[in-house]
């Protein structure tokens, strides 16, 4: 049985992770260029925030959606993160 602080630590890894791979595969799969890789990063996160913000507050129960705010957070990572290192290695 796992616990809860393992099963928020997998839940977080998740969403930076969802997050990396919403902004590096249309990069991988299509090669957009900087003006479309800046609109993705927004687009991913405006989805996420509703998906956070309104999604799980209408449709999951509480101990299930735990806090909106930090796994928005850890999209945020995700996205801009994956963002920062592929500026980094493409400047």
């Amino acid at each position: 049985m796992i616990d809860d602080k393992e099963f928020d630590s997998v839940s977080q890894l998740s969403h930076g992770g969802w997050g990396a791979l919403a902004v590096l595969g249309p990069i991988a799969l299509f090669n957009p260029g900087w003006h479309w890789i800046i609109g993705i990063a927004l687009a991913v996160t405006l989805i996420a925030g509703v998906k956070e913000f309104w999604y799980d507050q209408r449709f999951e129960t509480a101990e299930v959606r735990g806090s909106n705010m930090r796994d928005f957070m850890f999209y945020c990572v995700g996205i801009y993160g994956a963002l920062f290192l592929y500026f980094l290695t493409h400047l």
